[in-house]
């Protein structure tokens, strides 16, 4: 009879442990409900009560860190995923949560450490390799960026991500053969996205592909016409292949959108340098100096139009500053 009593406790310990694991479900799961509708304070406060009840919940703890990504706090999702990481070490979701808040707060480092620890608990998503290569070529680790997106290209070919960021690292090493591919395979897989269009365009300029970049970028401002950069660029293919009137019509219509754009500008005083409007041409350049004056080429291309005009104190100073800009530290 003395144990009786003694079990009875045990049994209602017991049935209190358990009807405190429900309840704490039963509000993890309102949280998600209500995650759902966009109730985002409504959700963290059912997930911090599922905590509540349940400390150990790393399930809890990550989808309210989730809920934090939803409200663009990326430093609160950053402790909650942490702590379920804690909790459950092997918990990949908690590393992919924690990864992508890394990424968005500018912690490169945190990003590539978290990421390569998911990719190792077996998490598969493509966004996985295209963004640990994003943080490691905001690194000026280009070889381990394209080391990522060429992964991504063969693992998920028809993922167009993988062949445009390929395409971009290539580009910058100057293997513009593999860049040229890679940008193809991005519009033959999206052939409705100007972006393409756009960085093949750019590239065949300069590979000396006047015609291609033409074309190109004909479909990039039919795709998209309130790209300012697609009409610039247009206009600078044109200018390339010597038809000035082609490029000062076509730069006039990306300065029509964005009259601030100091590249479209140099293409304009270009196009105007080459019809021998050299006045206009000096005008636009100062103007485009004005908005980025640490953009070297600037300089050089005004200096040719005040060589043109004889004006030669004028030329040897925009020729000094130059080579100054120019000149790496």
């Amino acid at each position: 009879m003395t144990a009786r009593p003694f079990l009875l406790l045990c049994l209602f310990v017991i049935t209190l442990s358990v009807t405190a694991q429900t309840s704490a479900e039963d509000h993890y799961n309102r949280g998600i409900e209500l995650r759902e509708n966009k109730d985002y304070d409504g959700a963290i406060a059912a997930f911090t009560k599922a905590i509540e009840l349940k400390p150990d919940n790393a399930q809890a703890y990550s989808a309210r860190g989730d809920v934090y990504v939803d409200k663009s706090d990326d430093k609160a999702a950053i402790v909650d995923y942490t702590k379920a990481i804690k909790i459950s070490p092997k918990y990949g979701h908690a590393w992919v949560g924690r990864a992508y808040s890394h990424f968005y707060t500018g912690d490169y480092n945190g990003t590539i450490r978290d990421m390569t620890e998911a990719i190792k608990l077996g998490e598969k998503d493509i966004d996985l390799w295209l963004h640990r290569g994003m943080s490691f070529e905001r690194m000026h680790r280009d070889k381990d960026a394209l080391r990522d997106f060429t992964y991504a290209q063969k693992a998920y070919p028809d993922n167009k991500w993988g062949h445009h960021n390929a395409g971009v690292i290539y580009d910058k090493q100057k293997n513009y053969m593999a860049a040229f591919a890679a940008f193809s395979m991005e519009i033959k897989l999206a052939p409705d996205d100007a972006q393409g269009y756009s960085s093949r365009a750019s590239l065949a300029n300069r590979m000396k592909k006047t015609s291609i970049a033409i074309e190109d970028y004909q479909k990039a401002t039919e795709l998209d016409p309130k790209s300012d950069g697609n009409w610039n660029g247009l206009a600078w293919a044109y200018y390339l292949s010597g038809d000035n009137d082609k490029a000062f019509t076509y730069v006039t219509k990306a300065l029509e959108i964005n009259g601030k754009n100091s590249n479209a500008l140099d293409t304009r005083a270009g196009a105007l340098a080459g019809k021998k409007r050299f006045d206009e041409a000096i005008a636009d350049w100062a103007k485009a100096i004005e908005i980025d004056p640490k953009n070297a080429e600037f300089y050089k291309n005004r200096a040719k139009a005040y060589r043109s005009m004889k004006k030669l104190d004028l030329a040897k100073a925009d020729e000094a500053t130059y080579r100054k800009l120019s000149t790496k530290p």
